[in-house]
């Protein structure tokens, strides 16, 4: 709501300053995905190495990379 109000007041410093927050709460939050992926992979693979399980349908090793690397293009 903050950063509307700026935009609404045209107030350009402010704005900035709150884009920059905003901008690094999401690379936070994208960060913390990608590792959260690469942790679910790793899990994934030593349960195959261990146990010879194959992952469930629609959990496959490399799930939600993609979604990332769509981000890093917009």
């Amino acid at each position: 709501m903050t950063y509307e109000k700026a935009v609404r007041d045209n107030d350009k410093c402010f704005r900035y300053k709150l884009r920059k927050r905003i901008l690094v709460a999401e690379g936070l939050l994208q960060t913390y995905c990608h590792y959260a992926c690469q942790k679910k992979n790793e899990v994934l693979d030593l349960r195959f190495k261990l146990y010879g399980e194959n992952p469930d349908e629609g959990e496959t090793l490399y799930a939600g990379f993609d979604d990332f690397d769509d981000a890093d293009q917009e």
